[in-house]
């Protein structure tokens, strides 16, 4: 759908950061990786590198086993529940306060 825009938006960071979005809905996680670190690459700044880090993120959590993931401990002192925030819910966190 987005493919014949490529020539055109090559050195456009939000279209890689779409073209990831969406290849990353579709389960290619290997090219959704490869597309957002080009994006991060052609940020403009450093909160636009952030939310697409924000993603990748997302995409590296979310394609690991699943049992890989539940043997994972927390940081010490930290509980389990406090890693996330609540589903729908973003979170900003400054000088270790969570907004």
């Amino acid at each position: 759908m987005i493919g014949p825009l490529a020539s055109r938006l090559s050195n456009y960071f939000h279209f890689f950061g779409v073209r990831g979005a969406f290849l990353m809905q579709l389960g290619r996680n290997d090219e959704a990786r490869t597309v957002f670190d080009r994006a991060i690459a052609l940020a403009n700044s450093s909160a636009e590198a952030a939310h697409i880090r924000m993603r990748l993120d997302r995409l590296m959590r979310d394609s690991e086993p699943r049992n890989a993931t539940a043997r994972k401990s927390p940081p010490c002192g930290v509980p389990r529940h406090a890693e996330q925030p609540p589903s729908g819910r973003r979170s900003v966190t400054l000088d270790s306060r969570r907004f």
